[in-house]
């Protein structure tokens, strides 16, 4: 595609040649002290500000929340306002059953199976 002297042209007639005042193995050696340097630092050293406090940590009470596995209304409370509940004691009652304008799906259902 090219003509043969322009590709000619293009080749180096020489080889390149790097020179430098420092000597590389002093450079290597600053590189390889400054990366150990941080390395030690990182893993040994304090980069964060350090407090000693001494005391206890004490939690405020603050809102969970609660969620269902399946969608559905409370029809029943079992318990009042800032009342104390222990793990397991049963909150509310939650009604499954859909009622759409022809009415209950639940009990609908139930009647098109029976009959």
């Amino acid at each position: 595609m090219f003509r043969k002297e322009a590709l000619e042209h293009q080749k180096w007639k020489s080889n390149a040649v790097l020179f430098s005042k420092i000597p590389s193995w002093l450079v290597f050696s600053i590189s390889i002290f400054i990366m150990g340097s941080f390395i030690l630092y990182v893993t040994f050293g304090s980069y964060t500000r350090r407090e000693i406090v001494y005391g206890e940590v004490v939690m405020q009470p603050h809102p969970i929340i609660l969620s269902a596995s399946k969608s559905g209304y409370i029809s029943e409370s079992y318990i009042k306002i800032n009342q104390l509940v222990k793990k397991g004691d049963p909150l509310f009652k939650i009604t499954l059953d859909r009622i759409t304008d022809s009415g209950n799906v639940g009990i609908n259902s139930i009647n098109t199976i029976k009959s």
